[in-house]
């Protein structure tokens, strides 16, 4: 290696940045090697990924091929959310395959090892989860180095301290749970491409090209081939250009020279966008597919203040580090009126749409996980504070980043899993040193369906004192029959009781939902403990409620079951139980 090289390579491991991206890319490695391989790939990225084996290896646009292969390796019983039933009986993807797109690089690669090493190419190998992860890592550290770049442009005079923030940053936000624990989500490819368009802009701010705006064109082109709701991008453009003669002077550069720009960046933009209707078309025969049929938005009715500020998911309460954002803003805003009002006005308009999807939580343990991306900008306004009010500032995103690495710790240690938090447990989760919190709390609080309820059954009504002897095994046995034929309709159950115990903790007692087609043997099982806190009803009656959604999402079951699984052969008590089954219909 010439001098020249090992001088720009020394240089570069003096960057936190690169240094934390080497040391993320080897935790991938073992991440994959210790833990569970077949959970990597895992929810809604199921969906995402689907798309590579069932185009690439089988070429099977109805997915059986491709889903036989994906249930022998992570197991029969896992439900295939991803894919939907429509109204005609065709069966879809219902997710937008721009994180295949992303994601086709390192599946070449795991095939082509596969092929080498003769293991099989089935798409969900081993091989397959290491080099997805791999591949998912990649492109948050690629993210991060061009989120550093474009804070370095935006604020030359904080260079040196913009690099060692970026790892602050990343601790003490979502990014940092979302890349260790769920490498799936859209959510980070989306994070690099925020960043990326990001970096674009500025290079076209300061020197605008054809090449520059072609790149941007596909740039926005697959930030909306992963979420098409990312198009709001488009409103980040006066906080990244500055002030008004810059954004006259951005649009300016579009529409000169006979539009050749404004063509190059369209041409982008469609080229990477057609791969939609290309995928749609071989998977349905139409050029247009919506296959979130039953979902949607409320826009009259959005959750704006409960996914801002409550315990269950708000984005303050579960990412403070955008309380430093917020003060920032308000700090230099008198610097500079117009870039902080567009901040203010983009921050508004995101939290406004997030919220309006009829699940608003997303069932995110750290605060609303679509805001995830949009911290390529809802950050911007931390530096220039760090910079002139830097002892307490820096003090304080420290002490964020610390209570990150405690949550983040929490959450896989079991203190904070499968929680829906509430001002009750919220802070205690934080307390990892008392062995007494871990898997304390069970809230399995849910979004109700889309729609309008067109039928509600209740299949259970006890109100009377029931005690449960150890003896008794199944409790309160309920069923309901599901009406055929369906297309888009919703069921949604809610179980109320109150309980009383003799001593605490009660163990292995459950409340079961079991959905079956009794013809063929399909079944939607489930299963939660029963409880909301291990330690309640000794002392007085504690009052429960558990809800969920059956995913119906094939229209396969015939028959609901609601049933209490006392499994551990325990004693307790049960007063105004009450099973109740809902359809929605959008």
């Amino acid at each position: 290696m010439s001098p020249l090289r090992t001088k720009g390579l020394m240089h570069a491991l003096k960057n936190p940045v690169v240094l934390f991206g080497l040391f993320m890319l080897l935790f991938s490695l073992y991440k994959t090697l210790s833990d569970d391989s077949k959970y990597i790939i895992r929810s809604d990225g199921r969906g995402y990924y689907a798309y590579l084996p069932a185009l690439v290896i089988f070429n099977d646009p109805s997915f059986d091929a491709s889903l036989n292969a994906e249930l022998d390796y992570i197991g029969k019983d896992q439900n295939p959310k991803y894919l939907v039933r429509t109204e005609d009986g065709d069966i879809h993807n219902k997710y937008f395959p721009g994180v295949a797109v992303l994601q086709a690089p390192f599946f070449v690669f795991a095939t082509a090892v596969s092929w080498i090493v003769g293991q099989p190419i089935d798409g969900y190998s081993d091989i397959y989860s290491f080099f997805f992860y791999f591949g998912s890592l990649f492109y948050v550290i690629l993210g991060l180095f061009l989120f550093q770049k474009v804070l370095r442009s935006m604020f030359p005079k904080a260079r040196g301290k913009i690099s060692w923030i970026i790892p602050l940053l990343y601790i003490a936000t979502p990014i940092f749970h979302y890349s260790v624990n769920t490498p799936s989500f859209g959510h980070l490819y989306s994070f690099f491409l925020f960043a990326w368009f990001a970096w674009i802009t500025l290079q076209l701010k300061n020197s605008p090209t054809r090449s520059r705006f072609l790149l941007l064109g596909i740039a926005l082109g697959l930030i909306v081939l992963v979420r098409p709701t990312n198009i709001l991008i488009v409103f980040a453009l006066p906080i990244l250009l500055g002030d008004l003669e810059s954004l006259k002077s951005f649009f300016k550069h579009i529409f000169e020279k006979r539009s050749r720009n404004f063509i190059c960046g369209v041409l982008g933009f469609i080229s990477i966008l057609s791969l939609l209707f290309l995928i749609w078309k071989w998977e349905s025969g139409n050029w247009i597919v919506w296959s979130y049929g039953g979902e949607g938005f409320n826009f009259t009715h959005p959750e704006f203040f409960s996914t801002l500020f409550s315990f269950r998911i708000g984005l303050f309460v579960h990412s403070p580090v955008l309380l430093i954002a917020v003060i920032g803003a308000i700090y230099i805003y008198r610097r500079n009126a117009f870039q902080m009002l567009f901040w203010s006005v983009y921050f508004l308009l995101i939290a406004f749409v997030i919220s309006a999807w009829w699940c608003w939580d997303y069932e995110s343990p750290f605060g609303n996980r679509p805001f995830t991306e949009h911290l390529v900008f809802l950050l911007i306004p931390i530096i220039p504070i760090i910079i002139e009010k830097k002892r307490w500032i820096t003090g304080m995103l420290v002490l964020l980043a610390i209570v990150g690495g405690v949550r983040l710790w929490s959450f896989n240690s079991g203190f904070m899993q499968n929680q829906r938090f509430t001002s009750s447990n919220y802070m205690s989760s934080l307390a990892i040193w008392n062995s007494g919190n871990a898997d304390r709390w069970n809230y399995t609080r849910s979004c109700k369906p889309h729609g309008e309820i067109i039928d509600v059954n209740v299949m259970l009504d006890k109100p009377e004192i029931l005690t449960v002897s150890s003896d008794q095994e199944f409790i309160y046995l309920a069923e309901a029959g599901l009406h055929k034929p369906r297309s888009n309709e919703r069921f949604y159950y809610r179980v109320e009781l109150h309980k009383r115990v003799s001593e605490v903790p009660l163990s292995d007692v459950y409340l079961v939902i079991d959905a079956k087609n009794e013809t063929t043997g399909k079944r939607y099982y489930y299963s939660t403990e029963l409880f909301n806190d291990r330690f309640e009803g000794q002392d007085e009656w504690s009052e429960l409620t558990f809800e969920g959604t059956i995913n119906d999402n094939l229209q396969e079951y015939d028959k609901v079951g609601i049933y209490i699984w006392n499994l551990g052969h325990q004693t307790f008590s049960l007063r105004k139980t009450r099973f109740t089954l809902e359809e929605y219909k959008h």
